[in-house]
C-alpha cells in the first residue's frame, strides 16, 4: 500500500493554490497563474478525463468551487495541472481515496464541450519544477501505466489486507431485490440475458442511475437492472452520462 507523506491540502499550498476552507477538489491563483485540479485516475480514457459536468453533485461546495476555478482557468488562461487521486473502491460512494500521486502531476489543457468541460492531458511534470515555477519547459511525455512493466509482475503469494474507514451509503436490499425481480434475468437496457447461475437464476447487477454520492435516492425509480458490462460502462465508459440519461427513460417507462 502507498502512503502519502503529506496531506493532498498540503501540495495544493506548496504549488501555490491553497484550497478553500471546507472540503474542495480544487483551487486557483490569479498571482502564480495556476490552477490545480483532483483527478480521479479511473476516470481518465486514452488522454482525456470528463472535468465538468451537468450534475447534482455540482451543487455541492466542491463541485461549485470546481466550476469557479474552471471557468476561470479558462478564462485567464492559466496553467493548469491535476492530481491523480486513487480511489479505495470506484464503486463506493461517496468515494474514498486510497492515495494520491505526490511525485508527479498531470499538465492539462482545458477544452469545452458543449455543457461541459474536458481536461486533455498533455504530459506530466514533477512536483519539485511545479513548486519552482511554471511547468511548460519541464513536460515531459506520459507513459500508460502497462507500458512501465518490462515484464510479468511478481504480484503477491499472500496480499496485504488492509483495514479500510469510513462511511459508505446503506443500499435498501428490498429495493435491489425489487429490480432484479422486475428485469426478470435481462439487462434492463439491451435486453441480453445474465449468466446461469447455481440457483438456476440468471445474473443481473442492481444501479442507482443517480449516484447516492451524488444525493441519488435509494428507490426503484433510480434502480436498473444491468448485465454487468454495461454496469461497468456507466461507472467508466467515455459514453457513461449519456449512457444513464438512457437508462432513466427505460426506469420512467417501466
Amino acid at each position: 500500500m502507498i502512503n502519502n507523506t503529506k496531506t493532498i491540502t498540503k501540495l495544493f499550498e506548496e504549488l501555490g493554490c491553497p484550497l478553500k476552507i471546507g472540503y474542495h477538489w480544487s483551487a486557483a491563483s490569479l498571482e502564480k497563474k495556476r490552477a490545480v485540479f483532483t483527478l480521479w485516475d479511473d476516470g481518465i480514457v486514452g488522454n482525456k478525463y470528463r472535468l465538468l459536468h451537468e450534475g447534482p453533485w455540482m451543487k455541492r461546495p466542491g463541485g461549485v468551487q470546481l466550476n469557479k476555478d474552471v471557468e476561470f482557468a479558462l478564462a485567464a488562461g492559466l496553467e493548469t495541472l491535476g492530481i491523480l487521486c486513487h480511489a479505495v473502491d470506484p464503486l463506493v460512494e461517496p468515494r474514498k481515496r486510497k492515495y494520491f500521486e505526490e511525485k508527479s502531476l498531470l499538465a492539462l489543457n482545458l477544452i469545452k464541450q458543449g455543457e461541459g468541460v474536458m481536461a486533455v492531458i498533455t504530459g506530466e511534470v514533477d512536483v519539485e519544477a511545479a513548486i519552482n515555477g511554471p511547468v511548460a519547459e519541464h513536460i515531459s511525455e506520459r507513459k500508460a501505466a502497462i507500458e512501465d512493466l518490462d515484464g510479468v509482475p511478481v504480484g503477491a503469494l499472500v496480499p496485504e489486507q488492509l483495514r479500510m474507514q469510513g462511511f459508505v451509503y446503506k443500499r435498501s436490499r428490498m429495493v435491489r431485490d425489487y429490480v432484479v425481480h422486475r428485469a426478470n434475468g435481462r439487462c434492463e437496457y439491451c435486453g441480453e440475458q445474465g449468466f446461469p447461475m447455481a440457483n438456476g437464476s440468471r445474473y443481473i447487477e442492481a444501479h442507482h442511475i443517480l449516484g447516492l454520492g451524488t444525493n441519488g435516492p435509494d428507490t426503484v425509480a433510480n434502480v436498473i437492472g444491468l448485465c454487468p458490462g454495461h454496469h461497468r460502462e456507466a461507472h467508466f465508459g467515455v459514453n457513461a452520462l449519456s449512457l444513464n440519461e438512457s437508462f432513466q427513460t427505460i426506469v420512467d417507462g417501466l
